[in-house]
């Protein structure tokens, strides 16, 4: 057991994510945020009552959901929770530490977008600024155990995006299209793998290759000036949903988001390399674990520049839904959901989805979504509040979340969104 201080363990826990920053996050709309135009319209046939009518145009900016989640294992109690790093010291238990240990970082920012809605057709435009970032360390790794070729998942990336959306329906069936065009600003995935094999005489390697694409130089951002070339090249993604009333109060609706048609590319890097170690055992017994260490002095800290070509897709998202209005009216309605993406970010770049939300709308005025999902790999228990006075509507949500579906409601990660709307 050790204690270690606050400061130093934020430090060095939080330092590989300084330049980037998971998820999560999207600007797309996910089940819980549908459009209840049609849904409100058909409460209104069945019997029900929406006071507050929706806005035919509106305006949105500052739109922003940022979340941290952390399944930082290894620690007393299993892991550490945001709650435990305000303790005056923090209780190590490296037994665990064969855990692993797991950062994901996402923030998603809307500065501005304006919508119009005619009911059976409408039209917008949006600009967003997404970034995300992984930090994933094997058990193996951290505890110096037997591994060959053993890859820690480690990535970031930080996309601008502007998009004009459309919809239109045709009866029952109602079609969103949203081309958009993106620059990457950022983006690393490096390729480090850890070998460490006692049966073999104590080979050690730890071989790293980090290339840091940006859209301008970091060396010399005057050579612009000189060669245009350099600059980041546009990508173009398509989103497109639809959405069918099955029934009276039910809803069934496909979502694909960035699907892609152009990629982004880089020309610029800043890049680390080495190895450390190598193919000669080592003498753990004559040297002690100082022989081991020593080889970390050997690391050089100065980087290289250089140019190349990197081609960039925002993750890609397919999800299928049910909007199951529960009374006959909007009041309750359960939204299960399931899918998948893909992020090239990953290692493993598939991953499912899956959640269910239920969505309380008093007289479209005070509206309440809760949800369990597991969203671009993290489980997320959220709740979020909207003020709607159809003039202006302001909207508040949080969320605990963490790799783990348990550490998701022990305060193992936290995220907040907020918006404000205003419109007729």
């Amino acid at each position: 057991m050790k204690k270690i201080s606050l400061l130093l363990m934020i430090f060095l826990l939080l330092l590989p994510l300084c330049a980037y920053a998971d998820d999560d996050l999207s600007d797309e709309p996910q089940p819980d945020q549908i459009d209840e135009d049609s849904s409100s319209n058909r409460s209104n046939s069945s019997g029900g009552s929406v006071n507050i009518k929706n806005r035919i145009f509106e305006l949105g900016f500052l739109n922003i959901n940022l979340g941290l989640s952390s399944d930082l294992l290894g620690f007393a109690g299993g892991h550490l929770s945001f709650i435990d790093i305000f303790q005056e010291t923090i209780v190590l238990d490296i037994d665990n530490f064969s855990n692993g240990l797991r950062i994901n970082l996402g923030a998603n920012i809307v500065p501005v977008y304006f919508n119009i809605n005619l009911g059976s057709w409408g039209i917008g435009i949006s600009t967003n600024l997404e970034a995300m970032g992984n930090l994933s360390l094997s058990g193996k790794l951290l505890t110096f155990s037997k591994a060959i070729d053993d890859k820690p998942d480690v990535s970031g990336a930080l996309f601008a995006s502007a998009g004009v959306s459309t919809f239109f329906s045709i009866e029952k069936l109602k079609v969103t299209i949203k081309p958009s065009v993106f620059y990457t600003i950022a983006y690393f995935k490096p390729d480090i793998s850890y070998t460490f094999d006692p049966d073999s005489g104590n080979i050690f390697k730890f071989d790293y290759d980090v290339q840091i694409y940006t859209a301008f130089p970091l060396e010399d951002a005057a050579s612009l000036l000189n060669d245009l070339s350099l600059l980041p090249t546009p990508g173009i993604d398509l989103s497109f949903g639809m959405e069918y009333a099955l029934a009276k109060d039910f809803d069934i609706g496909l979502e694909f988001v960035n699907i892609p048609v152009i990629p982004s590319v880089l020309k610029n890097y800043m890049q680390f390399s080495g190895s450390i170690g190598g193919d000669e055992p080592i003498d753990l017994l004559g040297g002690g674990m100082d022989s081991l260490f020593s080889m970390f002095d050997e690391i050089d800290e100065e980087p290289s520049y250089g140019t190349g070509i990197q081609e960039t897709v925002r993750p890609f998202k397919l999800s299928a839904w049910v909007n199951w209005r529960v009374l006959g009216t909007t009041f309750l309605t359960l939204t299960p959901m399931i899918g998948f993406s893909i992020n090239q970010l990953y290692v493993e770049e598939f991953s499912m989805e899956f959640g269910v939300n239920a969505r309380f709308s008093w007289s479209n005025m005070f509206i309440i979504t809760t949800g369990i999902n597991y969203i671009d790999r993290i489980w997320r228990n959220s709740v979020n509040f909207a003020f709607n006075l159809r003039l202006l509507e302001f909207n508040i949500g949080l969320d605990m979340r963490s790799h783990d579906f348990i550490q998701s409601w022990t305060g193992g990660g936290f995220g907040v969104n907020t918006g404000f709307m205003i419109g007729w």
